[in-house]
């Protein structure tokens, strides 16, 4: 119920607005308790300017969360440590009715309820991709670079995972 009740919350406070970018999409009534009350499909961040591949289908609240995250760690850390900002996202999985980490009789997932994005690279305006799983332990920008975004994760999300934690040695 908390998370229907956060979901109409933030769609009535208008915090995400329909775009080019951003449109709201039919509920989703996934099996057993997975589902979206007001999904949306995301392409796109930061006013049109951050894609995000492929496209995510994902709740207000984490759309919400996302663009902060954006907005206060990913751009300036991505200037400060490249000298250039982000142009992409690159995701891997969105909502997705799954138990966590996909193990059997384990509890549902924040993804079947579109309250979880895996993110796996960004890429920057000149085209070079910083992956989280070789710029993890990569050069000195990469690694500075992904330990500043997901240490910031944690401000705006209510749950982050990166390498360190099981199954996520590949994205955050």
């Amino acid at each position: 119920d908390w998370r229907d009740d956060e979901e109409r919350a933030c769609m009535r406070q208008r915090e995400v607005t329909a775009s080019a970018w951003i449109e709201q999409v039919k509920k989703i009534n996934g099996k057993g308790a997975c589902g979206v009350a007001k999904p949306l499909k995301v392409k796109a961040l930061a006013d049109g300017t951050i894609n995000i591949g492929p496209i995510a289908t994902i709740g207000c609240p984490m759309t919400v969360a996302l663009e902060g995250w954006v907005q206060d760690a990913v751009q300036p850390a991505a200037l400060a440590w490249f000298g250039q900002p982000v142009s992409e996202i690159k995701q891997v999985s969105a909502y997705y009715c799954r138990t966590k980490n996909s193990k059997h009789g384990a509890s549902l997932s924040e993804h079947a309820f579109g309250n979880a994005l895996d993110i796996s690279a960004f890429v920057l305006v000149d085209g070079r991709e910083v992956t989280v799983l070789k710029g993890w332990k990569g050069d000195e920008d990469e690694r500075g670079f992904l330990r500043e975004v997901y240490a910031h994760g944690c401000n705006g999300f209510k749950t982050a995972l990166g390498p360190g934690a099981k199954y996520h040695a590949d994205h955050f």
